[in-house]
């Protein structure tokens, strides 16, 4: 008998699946006004296991792109994911670790064209410097090197503006690095150190469905009247029909 029982409860053990982790997402909009599709980040705590079968649905079931990125805190990675709320309204993500279908196809996308690299989500697109690293030991001027924005479009349109570094302020490293790459975002980080002082810094970040690409920029310039670090065209390539003036 107490063979049998045994039996029994092994068999259930290997029957039964596992319960799934699952975590509910509810945002809620107390301006009145809504919010447009932004990024939404969390610290989590997740195992390995859970991570690869990572993932996200709305209430009404469709899946969303998901991402992941090391944190800074021990043992802790960043959820990321594309929210978007109605005026006065609710929205409800469910994030689980069923592994269940395909997760979406991603929209944000990084491809290489020669020196440069295109950040785009299908909305837009910007050309930014390739990857590289560079020290000099022989100082060289600020305008001889690529700017952090090369340029922009809208869609699949026709490549617009422009940009350049301004000033002779001799650099001494000049870094570039593709620091996210994922399903919902992409940020690349431009780095200058100026070799008599001072630093600027540039992250260029382009989200999923999201129609404008997000640029942080900090520096420490070390001295006074020190020139702009550089400056973007944006009227380069514009062909306009029509002309307005405010008065």
């Amino acid at each position: 008998m107490i063979v049998r029982l045994l039996c029994c409860l092994l068999l259930t053990a290997l029957v039964l699946p596992a319960l799934a982790f699952e975590k509910t997402i509810t945002l809620k909009d107390y301006t009145g006004r809504g919010f447009a599709p932004d990024l939404v980040q969390y610290d989590v705590r997740l195992s390995r296991a859970e991570i690869q079968k990572l993932r996200l649905y709305r209430e009404d079931g469709a899946p969303l792109p998901v991402q992941l990125m090391p944190g800074e805190k021990n043992g802790a990675s960043t959820l990321s994911f594309v929210a978007e709320l109605p005026p006065n309204g609710t929205m409800t993500y469910i994030l689980r670790d069923d592994g269940q279908g395909k997760p979406p196809v991603p929209q944000v996308v990084v491809a290489k064209d020669g020196k440069t690299q295109i950040l785009s989500n299908g909305l837009l697109a910007v050309r930014v410097p390739a990857e590289t690293k560079q020290t000099f030991k022989q100082h060289i001027p600020a305008k001889s090197l690529p700017a952090p924005i090369l340029g922009f479009r809208i869609g699949t349109g026709a490549w617009l503006g422009g940009g350049a570094m301004l000033g002779d302020r001799p650099v001494s490293m000049c870094r570039v690095t593709l620091v996210a790459q994922g399903s919902v975002y992409v940020e690349m980080r431009y780095e200058l150190d100026f070799a008599n002082g001072g630093y600027y810094r540039a992250s260029i970040r382009v989200v999923d469905r999201v129609p404008v690409a997000l640029i942080r920029e900090e520096f420490d310039v070390k001295e006074q009247n020190a020139p702009d670090a550089w400056e973007l065209n944006v009227t380069r390539g514009w062909a306009p029909d029509m002309m307005e003036i405010a008065s």
